[in-house]
């Protein structure tokens, strides 16, 4: 008896230890179907996500923000249909084995801003992931085989975390990982053999994937001299802002590598063979403490060979320091001439005499040296000079002889007193390229200044008095040239509609910080502008009629006005990606432009990006797509979901011969025009679901019959979902041989026959959630075609269900079915 009570003691015990293995607890959970919320529900007390569930299709869960300490054995577990889960902010301190299991359409895993120490082996071995981000947690363990046999695996986040070690084991089996983010951790060395787990050539079907190391942000100073030993291409080496002092040449011999990046480190010199150091396509370097002499060696074996090696700012260091040299005994040079004449160390006056020594000078920097006074022709003899500052000194008048037919490229008068400028003080001036008077108390823009000046496209007046520009103010810069002009920090209120006539092209335009308060856009009329800035001044709003006016520029910045809240609304609108908005870039893959406010894209938007694989414009207020926008781009894939888009011409996919995915989900489309992918010859992929399509015409899918060969096994997916389509044409897929997925879920359909589906081969068939209340069982055998079926959610009967379940267990078809 004894026993027997102990054993049931034990077992009470067991119990009560299980019963605290709870997951959830008042937890927020939100889901989502093709980026469109479906669902918010409440887990008030479960340690089962899946049992919470409502009946509603999804594909994505967000629990973000909630308490969740543990994830405990079998919490994400049997979701058969989940594509990306995202457990952010949840104060997570532990995920134990077994915490996720079958879910094999699993996608996307995110787990980031939680507070994880340690990752076991056993919580995400055999998981079919494609990402895993672990970002902002605090963990400092991971297991040897935490990662292994992910088969899925293509990009790893561990960024932001307390690693101090990189193991050599990790990541075993994971064939297609290429992408491995640690930056911002505290790894201090990359031992031997470091990614030989990462060995041999990777392919995603037949794309070819090269390795992607990023390991920026840590304080690596030993690298092994094997530690990429087996490795044959990277595609980007991220080694910047760490502690490397030193650098092995043979550290990379026999790898393609095409971006290496060393910026920030503790380089001071490389002596070995260049020609192994500088393996890569490009390579950064800048932001080391070189030695300038060994800097300029490399500048010029780079030159010789063609190798981009970016170092543009440590050049610049080094030229600063060779100019401050020259400036220490320019000014010795300076302080010889004030003692031999007498005179104390201020500088009231310059003239002609004061330089008559200095003929090969090329830059002159008289910075804080209580200057008053500059007589015309001080500097008429100093052929070679190019940058000249004048800053900070005492000046409050700029005569007309001084500047005039001087070789400058740059002209500094800064932080002076000037309250007058000559009309033709800097007249003839044919080098110059920029001149920059901010700090002064001018009150007011000459539009005579600068006659006869070609190359100038630089322009900065910030922190004057001006008050207006007028009409014609820039006419001296008129013809083929992009300026950058800035009048930030003055008292501007008006500016004339005419003020930039003639200008065509500004970088950027700035009038940050003045007193405008009413902007119709009049003056910028004519100008292409990349940048408007506008911030701070006293707008309170834009006439409707003046928005086109006055948002032309590519990019305005608006903010720190007192705006009125509906107008601000109305101002962030940027509505039409016109002609060349995006053109003439080789290098772009990837091109994302998501919640823009776009709301209109023009013919020819988009030109010469040869290598333009994927173009995402979705989430906008696009309302049409006509031909002349995508036709003859070279794409992929192609995102255009998520807008209110009504209308499409029947061109306008024409010509995308490589186009392999094609997504018009959630826009408000009536009907399918059978022309619209009848010159795509390599789609695969249309998602056309959360539309307003009512019907399946004959023929929906164009010529598609032609380039599916009897042998071509690759799969072709339809998604309809989400309409309210209730007909559908016998023909409707008459075009095509085989379909592996065709959804029809989430529509009005009511009765089915099957004629539609005559003479297909398909994988996977989707009728949920119709108003189909029951089939004629003589139309079993042309309706459950597919391999795999689902007619679940139907207002069917359960005669009805109970016959074609009877049905597909003598047929032996996979056919699932439930009752509402």
């Amino acid at each position: 008896m004894l026993l027997k009570s102990l054993i049931i003691f034990a077992f009470l015990a067991f119990v009560t230890a299980k019963s605290d293995d709870v997951t959830f607890k008042n937890v927020a959970v939100s889901g989502y179907s093709m980026f469109t919320y479906k669902f918010n529900v409440t887990i008030e007390n479960s340690n089962s996500l899946k049992n919470n569930l409502p009946k509603k299709v999804f594909d994505k869960i967000e629990i973000v923000g909630n308490k969740i300490p543990v994830l405990y054995e079998n919490s994400i577990a049997d979701i058969d249909n989940l594509d990306e889960l995202i457990m952010n902010n949840n104060e997570i301190l532990e995920i134990r084995r077994g915490a996720f299991k079958n879910v094999p359409l699993l996608r996307k895993l995110e787990i980031t801003n939680n507070k994880l120490e340690q990752i076991r082996e056993g919580v995400f071995n055999e998981l079919n992931v494609g990402t895993l981000d672990l970002s902002k947690n605090s963990i400092n363990t991971i297991a040897p085989g935490a990662f292994d046999n992910m088969s899925e695996l293509l990009n790893i986040n561990l960024g932001e975390n307390q690693l101090k070690i990189w193991n050599k084991n990790w990541f075993a089996n994971t064939p297609l990982l290429t992408r491995v983010s640690l930056q911002n951790n505290f790894i201090e060395e990359i031992p031997a053999e470091a990614f030989r787990n990462f060995e041999g050539e990777k392919q995603f079907g037949s794309v070819s994937l090269t390795i992607n190391i990023i390991l920026s942000h840590n304080k690596i100073k030993t690298i092994h001299q094997n530690a990429f030993k087996g490795l044959s291409k990277i595609n980007n080496l991220w080694l910047d802002y760490n502690e490397i002092d030193t650098w092995n040449e043979n550290l990379l011999t026999g790898i393609a590598l095409k971006d290496l990046r060393l910026d920030q480190n503790k380089l001071q010199c490389l002596t070995q063979d260049f020609k192994k150091i500088f393996v890569a396509d490009t390579t950064h370097i800048d932001g080391n403490p070189w030695d300038c002499g060994c800097l300029k060696n490399i500048e010029v074996w780079a030159t010789e060979h063609g190798k981009n090696v970016i170092m543009a700012y440590s050049k610049i260091t080094c030229d600063a320091e060779r100019i401050e040299m020259k400036l220490k005994n320019l000014n010795k040079l300076l302080k010889e001439l004030k003692k031999n004449d007498n005179v104390d160390d201020t500088v009231p006056a310059l003239s002609v005499e004061f330089f008559k020594n200095l003929h090969n000078v090329t830059t002159l920097i008289l910075s804080s040296d209580e200057i008053e006074e500059i007589e015309p022709g001080t500097f008429a003899h100093l052929s070679q000079l190019k940058v000249l500052h004048i800053s900070y000194n005492k000046l409050s008048e700029i005569r007309e002889g001084i500047f005039n037919h001087l070789k400058l490229t740059t002209l500094n008068l800064d932080g002076n007193g000037i309250t007058n400028i000559a009309p033709g003080a800097f007249d003839d001036m044919v080098d110059l390229i920029g001149i920059s008077i901010t700090q002064n108390p001018l009150s007011y823009w000459n539009p005579h200044w600068l006659t006869n000046t070609p190359s100038l496209i630089v322009v900065n007046m910030k922190y004057n008095r001006i008050e207006e520009l007028g009409p014609d103010s820039f006419k001296n810069f008129q013809g083929e040239r992009t300026l950058t002009v800035n009048f930030d920090h003055n008292k501007i209120r008006t500016i004339n509609g005419d003020a930039f006539r003639g200008i065509t092209r500004i970088t950027r335009l700035s009038f940050n910080h003045n007193q405008l308060e009413i902007l119709n856009g009049s003056f910028l009329q004519g100008v292409r502008i990349q940048q408007l800035h506008i911030s701070h001044n006293r707008i309170r709003c834009v006439d409707d009629d003046d928005f086109s006016r006055v948002f032309v520029a590519n990019v305005t910045y608006v903010e720190g006005n007192p705006w009125d809240c509906d107008c601000l609304r109305k101002s962030q609108v940027i509505p039409v990606l016109s002609q060349g908005s995006i053109a003439n870039i080789d290098d772009m893959r990837s091109l994302r432009l998501y919640d823009d406010n776009i709301k209109e894209v023009q013919p020819g938007a988009f030109q010469n990006l040869p290598n333009l694989e994927t173009l995402e414009i979705y989430w906008n207020k696009v309302e049409k797509i006509q031909a002349g926008v995508f036709n003859d781009l070279n794409l992929k894939n192609l995102d255009i979901s998520a807008n209110k888009i009504s209308s499409i011409a029947p061109d306008a996919f024409d010509n995308m011969t490589s186009l392999e995915f094609i997504n018009l989900a959630n826009n408000k489309l009536t009907r399918l025009n059978i022309r619209w992918f009848a010159k795509t010859p390599s789609l695969r992929n249309i998602h056309i679901s959360y539309n307003l399509l009512e019907e399946i015409p004959a023929n929906a899918f164009g010529e598609f019959k032609k380039i599916q060969s009897d042998a071509d096994s690759s799969p072709f997916n339809i998604f309809l979902e989400g309409n309210i389509i209730s007909k559908i044409d016998d023909d409707a897929f008459k075009s095509l041989k085989k379909i592996t997925v065709l959804s029809l879920s989430s529509n009005s359909i009511e009765t089915l026959n099957g004629n539609f589906l005559s003479d297909l081969e398909i994988d996977e068939l989707y009728l949920n959630s119709n108003k189909i209340q029951c089939l004629d069982e003589e139309n079993y055998e042309k309706i459950f075609v597919a391999k795999h079926t689902q007619i679940i959610y139907n207002p069917m009967n359960t005669t009805c269900l109970e016959s074609i379940e009877e049905w597909a267990k003598n047929h032996q078809k996979d056919v699932k079915t439930f009752q509402i």
